[in-house]
């Protein structure tokens, strides 16, 4: 029976009009769990992409980075055309280009951005930050994106891009490090390493040929006669404000990607006002682990606005946090009076995750 069929059976036995009222919440109670078991049968749980050997695909930046080389303990190799990586649960990962190391021992998960390259700022973010009463990383993030060696990382690596003219800018990853080019990188010895800790201004500056990074830079580009470097040119890298962009759009992708694998079961829910026993509502995952290390749960009765004033009405529902986040489930009762109705806000933070991802459901009075 596929998901129609059940879906249409829901709907067949509830034949007696003086109930429908009453049975019409339960019902969507019932299909909301029928539909994420269905999505569960279809897609399948945990982390995305596990292989025989235990080994599951990681992913550098949402739109990838391809051609950088990494390890762990039991894999090494180079992210593919879309930038992904394999790794097991638990290990650590290194990324590097020839001599120069990007990342060095940091946690593995399933998606890397340039800001986790630094684990310091990964531990700062992973505090968060009180944003209208619930804790958010956002902020947080948007700074990290601007630190100076995070910047000057992303120009570089976008400096060493060469997309291939054969194939689709959709179908591989946004900064492309061909084999030529890594071969190159390889091949070439620092007098003098990079120094990513300097001002973005000075970094790559034309101002300053002499820098580890320009003859880096024009030595890869003149040795692969690249159009940029023909006639004595030089390639230029992208702007502060482009990395800084990239940085910020990556993270923020992510964080919507992975929000729209966790569900509410219900989402929306009818009680009686006088009703005041305990609802327990259940937080699922499709295609995500689901190993919650922290939840908060308000309504947004409670949260203030963005003046930071709280709602003059009264509650009409009180939500109620169980004592261990890693069961992902919460409960609610009823406090108000028939009409009235409100959200209840899920703030959902995973194990090995400094973000925050919300989920909401409305719960109406009759």
């Amino acid at each position: 029976m596929n998901f129609t069929d059940l879906y249409n059976l829901a709907k067949f036995n509830i034949e007696n009009a003086s109930l429908r009222k009453g049975l019409f919440s339960r019902m969507k109670q019932v299909l909301a769990v029928i539909l994420t078991l269905f999505l569960v049968a279809c897609g399948g749980g945990g982390d995305d992409s596990s292989s025989s050997d235990g080994s599951i695909t990681g992913y550098l930046t949402h739109e990838g980075i391809a051609g950088m080389s990494y390890r762990t303990a039991s894999k090494s190799g180079v992210t593919d055309e879309k930038g992904r990586f394999r790794y097991r649960k638990g290990e650590t990962i290194t990324f590097y280009l020839g001599d120069i190391v990007f990342a060095e021992d940091i946690p593995t998960k399933q998606y890397i951005t340039i800001i986790d390259f630094d684990q310091d700022v990964v531990d700062l973010i992973d505090e968060g930050s009180l944003v209208r009463g619930m804790t958010d990383h956002s902020a947080l993030v948007e700074e990290a994106a601007k630190l100076e060696h995070i910047v000057n990382m992303t120009r570089l690596l976008f400096a060493l891009s060469s997309p291939p003219d054969d194939k689709d800018s959709e179908e591989i990853a946004l900064i492309y490090i061909p084999t030529d080019v890594r071969s190159t990188i390889e091949a070439y010895t620092f007098d003098t390493a990079i120094n990513f800790h300097q001002d973005v201004g000075n970094f790559g500056s034309e101002d300053l040929p002499d820098n580890p990074e320009n003859i880096f830079i024009n030595y890869i580009c003149q040795e692969l006669e690249q159009p940029a470097c023909l006639n004595n040119g030089v390639k230029e890298m992208p702007t502060s404000e482009q990395a800084e962009t990239f940085g910020k759009s990556q993270s923020e992708e992510i964080t919507s990607i992975i929000a729209s694998r966790i569900f509410l079961s219900p989402r929306i829910v009818e009680i009686n006002a006088a009703d005041t026993s305990v609802h327990d509502i259940a937080i699922s995952a499709v295609n995500q682990g689901l190993n919650i290390a922290q939840l908060e749960v308000k309504t947004t009765d409670e949260l203030p606005d963005s003046e930071g004033n709280f709602p003059d009405t009264p509650r009409s529902v009180a939500a109620v946090q169980y004592g261990s986040a890693a069961s992902a489930r919460f409960g609610f009762y009823a406090t108000g009076e028939s009409g009235q109705e409100t959200s209840i806000i899920a703030n959902i933070k995973l194990d090995g995750d400094y973000r925050w991802y919300k989920k909401s459901l409305r719960v109406r009075l009759l």
